[in-house]
């Protein structure tokens, strides 16, 4: 009896100090959460935050020398392996990121960031003085300092403008071409348009004391072997012939349809589009914008008067778009029956005064369509290189052939202020036609330009005649496809002139254009 009470003690005895080891050792294991661990360089803690949206996300802590940094980084997914590799993958950049924001903020990052904004004083400042940007391209440019440039200066560790040598920005610049298969030309545009000009207006407030972009290094990335397809445009001869006659450009359902067209059924809009820019030089914003009220008689010539390409009405792209351009009599005469035709009431001649953006998609489908009149279908145009822009060097060209100084062709296509020895006379459009001496002159010149298109139209009409009963000009009936606004191939019957003719292959100059250029819709 003794033995078993013994026995029995012994027991309760063994299952308390079982029952008191498993406690203290689950508040040794509580204590030990609550003391700091010694870590090493490379460990990192990944754990659940939560989050409204998605229940919860999972984040990352990283140890550095032993110690838990206080500032925790989302890893934006719910998934505990992607979240694993990406704390590692990510532990560089948000460890220079903590480094930089430990800082509580860099000046000059801050005045990057904010220099694109809607309240950025040194914008406005800018744009009060000689540079012009609407705001669709402020808000682009805003995007590129700060989803790509900021990040990127980060990336490197780049904390202060001294430390960032143009060969960072040329290491930016080839890092863009490498993850976003951009070309050398839409780089340079974004960088000397966005980040130079930025850096350039702060240097010269003395926000900054050093500017990579003056270190007589080209910061300009080349072009990579056939990454720049050389831009063409139509045969001369061939779009004059297309130009000279309106009744060509009919888009009939069926065959029938071109004897008698309806209306609706030809293009009489985009007729005139293509005639103006390739009959004046004018960038697409600049027809677009164009009025009644643009055209104006100097010396006996008529004048478009350029001084905006803008929805807002903030004026050109640049100062020296400010111009006065020639306007020959059969451009003229074309404007008057599209305004009569169309009843167009208002002042302006394409902008119906409702559209938050430029209608981009006219001008894709004026030149491809104008393209089929001549003979050729959309996958040629294409292969070639033809767009709206094309129409703009194709007056180049033709000014140039025609014997045309390249001063006299820069001023009219406002790349240049001045019209030969003109000087300064010409920096404010409102002051052109006051003064005789500057009337005669632009006279004078305006006369060589209309020559020139009057040559081409003489040749057109006489091509368009008919000479013993047969028409010089061989045309043919055929039924075509566009591409519709919606990217849908439709089928057409219209008239294009029979055979086939190379593209003319366009020998720029060296004119730069600060708008980086961009179809949307192709």
């Amino acid at each position: 009896m003794l033995n078993e009470r013994v026995l029995e003690s012994l027991e309760q005895s063994r299952v308390l100090l079982v029952s008191q080891q498993i406690d203290l050792t689950k508040r040794l294991r509580e204590l030990e959460k609550l003391m700091p661990k010694k870590r090493t360089a490379e460990d990192y803690s990944v754990f659940k935050q939560k989050r409204k949206k998605e229940g919860f996300v999972y984040c990352v802590r990283y140890y550095v020398n032993g110690k838990v940094l206080p500032t925790k980084f989302s890893l934006k997914t719910t998934d505990r392996a992607e979240a694993e590799e990406r704390a590692a993958a990510w532990k560089d950049l948000f460890l220079a990121n903590y480094g930089i924001q430990g800082r509580r903020g860099n000046a000059f990052y801050t005045l990057l960031s904010g220099y694109y904004t809607e309240t950025s004083k040194y914008l406005l400042e800018s744009l009060q003085t000689k540079r012009r940007l609407n705001k669709r391209l402020i808000k682009i440019y805003n995007s590129f300092i700060n989803n790509y440039f900021i990040p990127f200066l980060k990336q490197e560790g780049i904390t202060k403008i001294e430390n960032l040598k143009p060969e960072k920005i040329l290491k930016f610049s080839g890092r863009l071409r490498e993850e976003k298969k951009l070309t050398a030309k839409t780089i340079n545009d974004y960088v000397n348009g966005a980040v130079k000009q930025a850096i350039d207006f702060l240097f010269l407030k003395e926000k900054i004391q050093y500017n990579p972009f003056s270190q007589g290094v080209n910061t300009n990335i080349k072009p990579i072997k056939g990454e720049v397809k050389r831009r063409q445009i139509y045969p001369v001869n061939r779009l004059f012939d297309v130009l000279f006659e309106p009744g060509l450009w009919i888009l009939g359902k069926t065959r029938n349809d071109l004897e008698n067209p309806q209306e609706k059924q030809i293009r009489r809009k985009k007729y005139l589009l293509c005639l103006i820019a390739a009959t004046t030089g004018l960038r697409a914003g600049e027809v677009f914008m164009l009025k009644k009220s643009s055209i104006e008689k100097i010396g006996g010539l008529y004048f478009l008067k350029i001084d905006n390409s803008r929805l807002d009405n903030s004026g050109v792209k640049t100062e020296n778009a400010y111009r006065r351009v020639p306007l020959h009599n059969f451009v003229y005469k074309a404007i008057n029956e599209y305004i009569e035709k169309m009843n167009i009431t208002g002042d302006y001649l394409f902008f119906s005064g409702k559209r938050k953006t430029q209608n981009g998609t006219i001008f894709i489908e004026a030149y491809r369509q104008c393209g089929i009149h001549c003979g050729y279908t959309e996958e040629e145009i294409k292969e070639n290189n033809v767009d709206f822009h094309s129409f703009r060097h194709f007056y180049r060209t033709i000014l140039s052939q025609g014997g045309v100084s390249k001063e006299l062709v820069a001023y009219f296509m406002g790349h240049a202020k001045n019209m030969n020895d003109m000087e300064d006379r010409y920096n404010n459009i409102e002051e052109v036609g006051n003064d005789i001496s500057d009337i005669k002159l632009l006279a004078d010149n305006a006369k060589k330009v209309i020559g020139i298109l009057s040559e081409h139209f003489k040749n057109s009409f006489l091509r368009h005649i008919e000479e013993h009963d047969q028409q010089i000009l061989y045309l043919t009936e055929k039924e075509v496809e566009l591409t519709n606004a919606k990217g849908e191939k439709v089928k057409y019957w219209t008239y294009a002139i029979k055979g086939y003719e190379n593209f003319i292959e366009f020998e720029p100059e060296k004119f730069i254009d600060d708008e980086p250029r961009r179809n949307k819709k192709e």
